[in-house]
C-alpha cells in the first residue's frame, strides 16, 4: 500500500539545445523535464536538491525505494503531520514510522526545466535512523517513477524525462547498447507468502540476471554505496551451486548489520557483464528483522525454495546493486515501458 498519494503538475521551460536533438525521422523524440545534480558524500550516498514549500534541501537519491522527510526537516518546516497506519508498518532502516507529513509542494530542477509536484504526504523518518551525513530526506521511487530516470554517471547528473516516447527510443547519448525488462509479478514474489501486487512489483523494478551463472532477482538501490545480499539469499544461492563462501566480517549497513563479504566471478544481467564484484552479505535488525522471523522462513527452509524453484528470489529481498555498480553503467530507467537500458557510463 502507498503511504501517500500525490498530484502532479508539470512546469519546464526547454532545454535547448538538446531537447530538440532528442528527436529522430520516425518522429519519435525525449522530452526533458528536469535535471538534477548528484553530490557523492564521503560513505558514497547520493544526494539530489530537492524543495520543500518553497525551501531548498538535500535529499538522499532513493530512487527504488521509499520517498521520505526527516524529523528535524518537518518541524523546521512547519509540516502538518497525522499518525502513520498501524498496519502495515511503515519502516524506515527497520525503524518504525509514527507520523506522515504533508506537503505543499515539492520542486526538483530550476528554471532551466522544473518539475513541480503538488499535495502530497511523506513519511517521517524518526530521528533514531542515524547517518554519518547531512540529508534533510529521501527522494523515492514514490516520486520519481512518475517519470524516465536517466541516470549519466559521467556527467553526475539524474535527468527526469516524459515517459510519452516511441518504446526503445531512449539511448539519445550511444548508437549501442543493452537492455532488459523489469521482471513480471510472476518472477519475483515474496516465496512462500503472497504474490506481490501490480503496484509493488513497479516500485520494485526488479529484474533477473545471474551470479556465477545461476540466476538470480535483482535490484538497483541508490541509498547504498556496496552491492549486498541478505543472508538468506546467499545460502539460496548456496543451495544452487555457488561455490564462494563468504569471509565473516562486521559492520552496518543501512536497515542492518553485516555478517561477511564474497567476490562473484561475475555478475550478468542485460548484457552486463561484471567481474570480480565484491557482495555484502548482511542481514536487517529492529522490525523489518522480526517481520522476516514471523514468516517462519528458515536459512534451511530458504535454501529448499531455492532449489523448488531453480532462482534465487528470497523472501528477504533481492541481490541489491548499490552504487558502487551503478556509477560503472550509464542507464535509463523507461518505467512506462518497465524496462532498463544501459550502456558504459562513458560511452558518450
Amino acid at each position: 500500500m502507498k503511504p501517500f498519494t500525490l498530484a502532479l503538475a508539470i512546469a519546464f521551460a526547454c532545454f535547448l539545445p538538446d531537447s530538440a536533438a532528442l528527436a529522430d525521422s520516425s518522429g519519435c523524440s525525449l522530452q526533458k523535464l528536469a535535471s538534477l545534480p548528484m553530490t557523492e558524500t564521503s560513505d558514497g550516498t547520493i544526494l539530489v536538491p530537492v524543495t520543500v514549500n518553497g525551501t531548498a534541501l538535500k535529499f538522499v537519491l532513493g530512487a527504488f525505494g521509499d520517498g521520505s522527510i526527516t524529523e528535524k526537516a518537518a518541524k523546521s518546516l512547519g509540516l502538518h503531520e497525522d499518525f502513520a497506519p498501524r498496519r502495515p508498518h511503515l519502516l524506515i532502516q527497520s525503524q518504525r514510522v509514527e507520523h506522515i507529513a504533508e506537503i505543499t509542494s515539492l520542486s526538483l530542477g530550476s528554471a532551466g526545466g522544473r518539475v513541480d509536484i503538488s499535495s502530497l504526504h511523506m513519511p517521517v523518518e524518526p530521528d533514531s535512523v542515524k547517518r554519518s551525513y547531512e540529508a534533510d530526506g529521501t527522494l523515492g521511487s514514490d516520486v520519481l517513477l512518475n517519470f524516465d530516470l536517466d541516470f549519466d554517471f559521467a556527467a553526475g547528473v539524474l535527468n527526469l524525462y516524459s515517459q510519452d516516447h516511441c518504446p526503445g527510443k531512449v539511448v539519445y547519448w550511444a548508437k549501442e547498447y543493452s537492455d532488459i525488462p523489469m521482471a513480471t509479478t510472476a518472477q519475483i514474489k515474496w516465496l512462500g507468502t503472497t504474490p506481490v501486487s501490480e503496484d509493488h512489483d513497479v516500485l520494485k523494478g526488479g529484474f533477473i540476471g545471474a551470479i556465477d551463472g545461476i540466476r538470480t532477482a535483482f535490484d538497483f538501490n541508490t541509498a547504498i554505496k556496496r552491492s549486498r545480499v541478505h543472508e538468506l539469499m546467499f545460502r539460496e544461492l548456496a543451495a544452487l551451486g555457488l561455490k564462494n563462501r563468504y569471509d565473516e566480517t562486521s559492520g552496518m549497513t543501512p536497515g542492518g548489520k553485516l555478517v561477511g563479504q564474497f567476490r562473484a566471478e561475475s555478475v550478468e544481467f542485460g548484457g552486463v557483464n561484471l567481474k570480480g564484484l565484491m557482495l555484502d552479505v548482511w542481514y536487517p535488525t529492529g522490525l523489518k528483522a522480526r517481520e522476516l522471523k514471523d514468516q517462519l522462513i528458515s536459512p534451511e527452509g530458504a535454501a529448499d525454495i531455492a532449489k523448488e524453484t531453480g532462482v534465487a528470489m528470497s523472501i528477504a529481498g533481492d541481490v541489491e546493486l548499490g552504487i558502487d555498480v551503478m556509477r560503472k553503467l550509464h542507464i535509463y530507467v523507461a518505467t512506462k515501458e518497465r524496462k532498463y537500458y544501459f550502456t558504459g557510463a562513458n560511452a558518450h
